[in-house]
């Protein structure tokens, strides 16, 4: 090996054993992923020079020196790509690597089959020219981040790589080899020149956020932080904006005139005492300081020994000064409350026990609770509660102590006297902190009364129960009897019906017989009497018919035989036959029937409703229209009856539906039983269906029958 060449490695070895040693100290000490990739990358490029020498001073050339070469080549740039991504921020693609990889077997292989050394080298240093020139670029675009060396470090990356990309071709150029490393070397000293300025910006940039963040954080914070160093010359070099808010002083004031926050140097309780006499502030302290305008607050202060010292190599003290002046005086606020409480306790009229709750300790009892019970509150204080309660009190003061501060608990207790005798009392258990412990507080009532009230009250109970099993017993025996007595009625009724009906059918029979003038002529005297016969009669038996078709339909007598009903003729014969009562009214009958509507149902209580709804609606309109609608509905038939007539108030529409119910109405021109609309009801009931009405006064009425199809 020549001379030059000797010398080029040994100058490129050196720099590169320096930058290991450099970036090695580095990783270590900054703990950055990125440097110690950098620092593994120059001691591994390192060892490729050492391999190197040796291959040199071989003869022949070892071909494994070679491929170990070649992979350490390999191994040097995707390291330093990859610690490139580290220290700039930058993404690293994957595909660097899995070359890499690809290129590592194509060495290893090509060491073994012998292959010259530029198909053997020619893809590693392809591959590493590629990934310098891919960190250069990442050097390039993080210049943001990385500054202008990064800049210098990403060009000399760049030279690097295209100077790598012609190593394969001039590697047997004899006259080459020493000034390629020589070029190298430059370059490598370059990047490693360039990454550690980089390097130094970017960490000062981040020392001086830091500091930036540090001093915005001081000065937004609420607290105020100051920095007071001891020697060579006391004072504040440090004051948070927050001071203002606390004294009412600017920082640079209290900078220059400490004794502002501090206080007087030569006062006892102030904070610059407590600074000269070396007051452990790691324990919180608080102290009085003055307002600017007069008023003095009090602050919590908590530090210690700054990390760092002064510039100067003396020590300076951190402190953290707290405004606590609404808690201070919250707790003067409590302490007075307490006392007042401690007060009200004693003069209170109720009986009053604090209670330890971890032993059931009376810890104090008031003046009405001495008198209660016999004992003075030297007596009792200091003893368990035992003394005066029945029954173990520790049950009650473990489940108040379950449920918490804060939390009631309340039972009925039986309670011992100073004579002997007991009373029953009900007790109320709350928590009440006093000087930082929580005691038990009892409020006791006597209820003695009380419960002599309550088991009157049972008593009185008792016996109005026993008075209304006996009135329900009355009231049963008496409604079995209207039972007896309904019964009764509906089978004389029944049984009653030919003997009512036969005479009144003859006397309608024989009026219109002698009407008819068959038995002989008659005078117009005796025409109007004989028709008035006929009128009472024929009055008389729908009045009769009626009753006892509600009669039947109550008791259950009547009991309807469905079959298939044409409802549209069945509605149409029914029209036809109130025709003529709609003719002598006067007024007009609407119609709107469906065609070809039947219905499972029986006929005979369709027609009777439907007669019955349409006479009740002419009867009640003098003028206007009288209208049926029968129309289909889903599953539901549906027979709708609605008038112009004089319609029904909210109170008339309520009892519309009672038996024996007719309204009295200049337009009610006929006289009626009121028993209509009861048996039709009764009937739509017995038919499975429902009949309802609607009505506005002055306007008319709507009737409404619906039934299952």
């Amino acid at each position: 090996m020549g001379t030059q060449m000797a010398t080029a490695m040994v100058a490129i070895l050196s720099g590169s054993i320096l930058l290991a040693v450099v970036f090695s100290y580095l990783s270590i000490t900054e703990h950055e992923r990125g440097l110690l990739l950098w620092s593994i990358a120059w001691t591994v490029y390192s060892l490729r020079f050492v391999v190197d020498l040796v291959q040199a001073n071989l003869a022949p050339a070892s071909m494994l020196l070679t491929v170990l070469s070649q992979l350490l080549v390999l191994a040097t740039a995707l390291l330093l790509l990859e610690g490139t991504g580290e220290m700039a921020g930058s993404h690293v693609p994957r595909w660097p690597l899995y070359l890499g990889a690809l290129a590592a077997a194509w060495v290893i292989f090509a060491g073994f089959v012998r292959l010259p050394i530029l198909y053997l080298s020619g893809p590693v240093f392809a591959l590493r020219g590629a990934a310098s020139i891919l960190t250069g670029a990442m050097w390039w675009r993080n210049s943001t981040t990385t500054g202008r060396w990064g800049r210098v470090t990403g060009t000399a990356f760049i030279g690097w790589g295209i100077h790598n990309l012609d190593y394969p071709f001039l590697i047997t150029v004899a006259w080459f080899a020493p000034t390629g490393f020589l070029i190298g070397a430059i370059f490598e000293f370059v990047i490693a020149i360039g990454a550690l300025l980089s390097y130094f910006d970017r960490t000062r940039s981040k020392l001086a956020e830091s500091e930036r963040s540090y001093r915005a954080l001081a000065d937004n914070a609420r607290d105020v932080i100051v920095r007071y160093t001891h020697a060579p010359e006391a004072g504040l070099d440090f004051v948070s904006a927050g001071v203002i808010g606390l004294i009412g002083y600017e920082a640079a004031e209290v900078k220059q005139h400490p004794e502002l926050l501090l206080g007087d140097p030569a006062s006892e309780g102030s904070i610059y005492t407590a600074l000269a006499e070396g007051y452990d502030f790691t324990q919180r302290a608080v102290f009085r300081i003055a307002h600017r305008d007069g008023e003095f607050r009090y602050a919590e202060v908590q530090g210690g020994l700054a990390a760092i010292g002064t510039p100067q190599g003396g020590a300076a003290t951190e402190l953290i000064i707290r405004d606590v002046t609404d808690r201070v005086r919250a707790d003067e606020a409590i302490q007075e409350s307490i006392e007042r409480y401690m007060a009200l306790f004693q003069q209170s009229p109720s009986i009053m026990l604090l209670i330890d709750p971890r032993d059931a300790t009376i810890l104090g009892i008031n003046a009405a609770g001495e008198r209660y019970y016999g004992w003075t509150s030297a007596e009792l204080r200091g003893g368990s509660l035992k003394r005066i309660d029945r029954f173990d009190p520790t049950e009650v003061i473990a489940e108040a102590v379950q449920k918490g501060v804060g939390a009631e608990s309340y039972c009925i207790r039986s309670q011992m006297h100073a004579d002997g005798s007991e009373t029953p009392v009900e007790v109320y258990l709350a928590f009440i902190r006093i000087s930082g412990t929580d005691v038990l507080y009892a409020i006791v009532h006597d209820i003695t009364k009380r419960i002599e009230a309550e088991r009157a009250l049972e008593a009185s109970r008792a016996n109005l129960e026993k008075q209304v099993q006996q009135r329900t017993s009355e009231l049963m025996s008496t409604n079995s009897k209207l039972e007896a007595a309904t019964s009764a009625k509906d089978d004389f009724l029944t049984s009653m019906s030919h003997e009512l009906r036969t005479p009144l059918n003859s006397v309608i029979g024989f009026s219109r017989i002698l009407l008819q003038e068959l038995p002989g002529p008659i005078n117009d005297e005796q025409r109007h009497q004989i028709g008035m016969i006929e009128y009472a009669g024929r009055h008389l038996l729908t009045i009769v018919n009626q009753l006892l078709d509600l009669s039947s339909v109550e008791a259950g007598r009547e009991i309807p035989t469905t079959t298939d009903v044409d409802v549209s003729q069945l509605a149409s014969r029914m029209a036809g036959a109130v025709e003529p009562l709609v003719s002598e009214q006067g007024i007009a009958l609407k119609l709107d029937i469906a065609s070809g509507l039947h219905l499972r149902t029986d006929g005979r209580f369709l027609e009777q409703i439907l007669w019955n709804l349409l006479g009740n609606a002419i009867k009640y309109t003098a003028k206007g229209t009288v209208s049926l609608t029968v129309r289909s509905d889903g599953d539901e038939c549906v027979f709708e009856v609605d008038d112009t007539g004089c319609g029904m108030n909210t109170e008339q529409l309520v009892h519309a539906f009672d038996r024996f119910t007719r309204f009295r109405t200049p337009s009610a021109l006929q006289g009626g039983t009121g028993l209509g609309l009861t048996i039709s009801r009764r009937l739509a009931e017995q038919l499975g269906g429902t009949l309802t009405a609607t009505s506005v006064p002055g306007q008319g009425s709507h009737f409404v029958l619906r039934l299952m199809r």
